[in-house]
């Protein structure tokens, strides 16, 4: 599986997530997407949900970018006092940082004019059990995405990324496989949907509702040479199918961990 670092548990103080939490911006329940003879108008206000609340993350290091992530809103305060949004990323994408390096969070890239903060670091865990990390971004309203239930095998699936720090990717697909939790080994199922570097962190929802059911934490590669010499050149191809996704149940227990468990809502 391919992934970037690895980083232990990190939280700010409990009481700031907690206030965030009570004060939860609360959004209208996604359109479900209708069957065939509902036209397009359900689809596309699911789209436009999912679109929303889907973040693009990057790093600096001395005013240059030196890593990208993808992300998703779980939880903000709404404007008219201190605005505030909560964003949900894999935990290695902001492991190892270096002094100075600074996180950014681009939001509303689907539109022409896309909104950037700065992002804090409020928890963050990259081990073994987790791969998960929960920002906070000051000054800037946004849109939660609202909490879907696990998946099925075979369910049909939006991803949304941002892949080599390039601009917002839609995938469509199916719950490939799903593995229970086993001793030493956490829950996650995988999707077939197509993914890439930069693509970690970024939200896997359910194609009828526009809830999100998990966070893409890694992918399977395969080692291709270049020109039969494998030791010297070669590129990594991302596996279709192998796409490995945090299930939202996993999140639940990060965040309540973090002091911050009513951040996720919606749950049906």
């Amino acid at each position: 599986m391919t992934r970037l670092g690895r980083r232990p548990l990190r939280t700010l103080a409990a009481l700031a997530l907690g206030a965030l939490a009570a004060t939860s911006c609360a959004r209208a329940t996604p359109v479900p997407v209708p069957g065939a003879d509902a036209g397009r108008d359900g689809a596309d206000q699911v789209l436009r949900d999912i679109f929303r609340s889907s973040v693009q993350i990057r790093i600096e290091r001395d005013g240059a970018p030196v890593r990208w992530g993808s992300g998703v809103v779980i939880g903000g305060r709404p404007p008219g006092g201190d605005a505030e949004c909560l964003v949900l990323t894999a935990g290695h994408t902001v492991s190892r940082l270096k002094r100075g390096d600074e996180i950014y969070a681009l939001l509303d890239r689907h539109r022409p004019s896309s909104v950037e903060a700065r992002a804090v670091v409020a928890s963050a865990r990259d081990d073994e059990s987790w791969d998960l990390a929960l920002l906070r971004l000051g000054g800037v309203s946004c849109a939660p995405a609202l909490a879907g239930q696990p998946p099925s095998l075979g369910d049909a699936i939006w991803v949304v990324g941002f892949p080599l720090g390039g601009e917002m990717t839609v995938g469509r697909g199916i719950v490939s496989q799903v593995s229970p939790g086993r001793p030493g080994i956490p829950p996650r199922f995988t999707i077939d949907a197509s993914t890439s570097h930069g693509s970690s962190g970024a939200g896997v929802f359910e194609a009828r509702s526009g809830r999100l059911i998990g966070l893409v934490e890694a992918f399977g590669t395969t080692r291709v040479p270049i020109r039969g010499d494998a030791a010297s050149a070669h590129i990594d191809i991302p596996m279709p199918g192998m796409t490995y996704v945090t299930p939202v149940n996993r999140i639940d227990e990060f965040l309540q961990a973090a002091g911050a468990s009513r951040l996720l809502v919606g749950r049906q």
